[in-house]
């Protein structure tokens, strides 16, 4: 046994009924605290560990060290002596380290890790070898509990897929700014340009959003994309890189990729490439980009689109992005405000609520039932025009105003004025409607209520004085947050 676990005797290795849920937890539960405690308290419980009592350690300095009053030592005898010293020293500093806070809770770590992984080698590695292994082998419980990551396998017709699509690729590039090249010193039309006029037709042909789910593409797919991409970025940015009107059909096919790829980067790239192009006073197709904005906007026609391009067949790089980005941010003002828009809302008795994910403290609301798959509709979530998922714990804000959790509730991070669990939602006590709560994420719990005159409210862990009350204090309750808000009405809160 190593010595990072002297005092916990490991019985888990041959204790199979609960390997399978151990073979569930994820790693990353470990960078928890409160979740390091209770698997550690879940492993005590089970027995799968002992804990053993300390061997108390005895210093005693007059039987180590004589005192030479009458002989004078030996060279050898010194170093014995000075060598017994720092040893024990050392033996002290190592059992003062280990009974720090940061040692206790890392050995518990440690422990819970070997355990998953040691669940993990018996459900999907051990199982047939330890069926037909012999006697006089090695049993599956001493098996090393940390087996070697498998490494993605390419065989050999990927391996020659993605040599032929990057040496073509790479070939392609090469020939097209050689063809611009020699059709600039030639004088004659670039066939390179009618290459790039055709990917055009077969971009406007593909579905909306057919590049927008990276899980579907290959790594070769996505690491294409990216080359391709960096290519006609080039074509456009650089002086003798292409033609102009190569220039243009680059700066056309990154708008399609984009807009096809469905992410506000891809966007954003792109208009960041169009301003700098800008001048060079390039034009785009009117019609392309009245049809980008379209998809943007959902299909939807809108008078601004049309009062922005016109009937005019061609415009600027540099018009284009400018009014990409007010689109953008159009969108971003009426989503952002919708979703909490009294007038948009509508009624909310007829209103349902689907949750999944992780019940383990009772966060869904869902009994002993620990994993949800699938989203399922709650049976007791209702009238509800919010709902918040924080840290393992959960927010209601009903249609009257009122908000009530479920969860975890340590740190006082339910508000309820209490640390204990709650399987099943219970009212905070507010005084006032609340129209918006947000949760933490990524912290031992605080959370922030709007009330609907515009007051906040905060409770939970207040480390670092994330509670906004000028102290680094534990709120169970909520309580409202004073300074500098006094007089103010504040529209949006984000705890983060």
């Amino acid at each position: 046994m190593e010595n990072t676990y002297t005092d916990v005797e490991l019985d888990f290795f041959e204790f199979e009924p609960t390997n399978s849920t151990w073979a569930t937890k994820s790693t990353d539960n470990i960078a928890n605290r409160d979740l390091v405690q209770s698997m550690y308290d879940v492993l005590l419980q089970n027995k799968e560990i002992k804990v053993l009592p300390a061997t108390p350690a005895s210093y005693n300095d007059v039987q180590v060290l004589p005192s030479f009053q009458y002989d004078a030592p030996s060279v050898s005898e010194l170093n014995q002596y000075v060598i017994t010293l720092l040893t024990s020293q050392l033996q002290l500093a190592k059992e003062v380290c280990s009974s720090t806070q940061f040692a206790v809770i890392l050995k518990q770590r440690l422990l819970i890790l070997r355990r998953i992984y040691h669940a993990l080698l018996v459900r999907y590695h051990d199982k047939g070898n330890c069926e037909t292994q012999s006697p006089s082998e090695p049993s599956c419980s001493t098996i090393s509990l940390l087996p070697s990551v498998p490494r993605d396998v390419t065989t050999g017709s990927q391996a020659l897929l993605e040599i032929g699509v990057k040496t073509g690729l790479s070939f392609l590039f090469s020939l097209l700014q050689q063809n611009w090249q020699v059709s600039g010193i030639l004088g004659i039309p670039s066939l390179c340009n009618s290459v790039l006029e055709t990917t055009i037709d077969l971009i406007r042909k593909l579905p909306p959003l057919c590049l927008a789910n990276d899980s579907q593409l290959t790594d070769l797919g996505i690491t294409s994309l990216e080359q391709v991409s960096e290519f006609l970025k080039n074509a456009v940015l650089h002086e003798t890189a292409a033609d102009e009107k190569g220039k243009l059909l680059s700066c056309e096919i990154l708008l399609s990729i984009a807009l096809q790829r469905g992410s506000l980067r891809y966007l954003l790239e792109w208009m960041s490439m169009a301003l700098d192009a800008s001048s060079m006073n390039k034009v785009l197709s009117s019609k392309l980009f009245r049809s980008g904005i379209s998809e943007i906007e959902g299909g939807k026609q809108t008078a601004r689109t049309n009062q922005s391009s016109g009937n005019e067949e061609e415009m600027s790089i540099y018009k284009a992005a400018l009014y990409l980005i007010e689109v953008l941010a159009s969108m971003a003002v009426n989503y952002s405000g919708g979703c909490a828009s009294e007038a948009d809302a509508g009624p909310f008795e007829n209103s349902e609520v689907y949750i999944w994910g992780s019940n383990s403290s009772y966060q869904l609301a869902e009994g002993n039932q620990e994993l949800i798959l699938l989203p399922t509709k709650s049976k007791t979530f209702q009238q509800v025009q919010q709902m918040e998922a924080g840290q393992y714990c959960t927010f209601a804000v009903h249609a009257d105003g009122h908000v009530t959790a479920c969860g975890k509730g340590s740190y006082g991070r339910l508000g309820l004025g209490e640390t204990a669990n709650q399987s099943t939602p219970k009212p905070i006590p507010l005084d006032r409607p609340i129209r918006q709560l947000s949760s933490s994420k990524g912290s031992d719990g605080h959370t922030l209520a709007l009330t609907e005159d515009g007051w906040v409210y905060s409770w939970g862990d207040g480390d670092y004085g994330k509670l906004g009350h000028g102290n680094c204090v534990t709120y169970k309750t909520p309580e409202r947050i004073l300074v500098p808000f006094a007089g103010k009405v504040v529209k949006y809160v984000h705890a983060g």
